[in-house]
């Protein structure tokens, strides 16, 4: 599916959920609860985005470590050990070049 469908999709779930929201006003204030769907629907996109990005990267650690994930899932948690704060891609391009250079 492509990225501009899931987005179109995304957009439509929170105008249904907004019309939800603004059906219950008396649960919680609507502008409330419509900022927090929206902030979750933002970080789902980011999120989203993200793990478009490092699908191809993680494909790519995958071979080098001769498809044992386990092992890639190791030199990423100590690569963030070392360098903590970095997003994903950072961390796979991290432990991909360091594989590389035979570290």
């Amino acid at each position: 599916m492509e990225v501009s469908a899931i987005f179109l999709i995304s957009c439509g779930l929170v105008t249904l959920i907004m019309l939800l929201v603004l059906s219950r006003p008396h649960q919680l204030r609507w502008d409330k609860k419509l900022g927090l769907w929206l902030s979750n629907v933002w970080q789902w996109w980011q999120d989203l985005q993200e793990d478009i990005e490092c699908a191809p990267l993680e494909q790519k650690l995958n071979e080098l470590v001769k498809r044992r994930w386990d092992v890639a899932e190791r030199l990423l948690k100590a690569q963030k050990l070392r360098s903590p704060n970095q997003k994903r891609k950072w961390y796979l391009e991290k432990v991909i070049y360091d594989l590389k250079r035979g570290r």
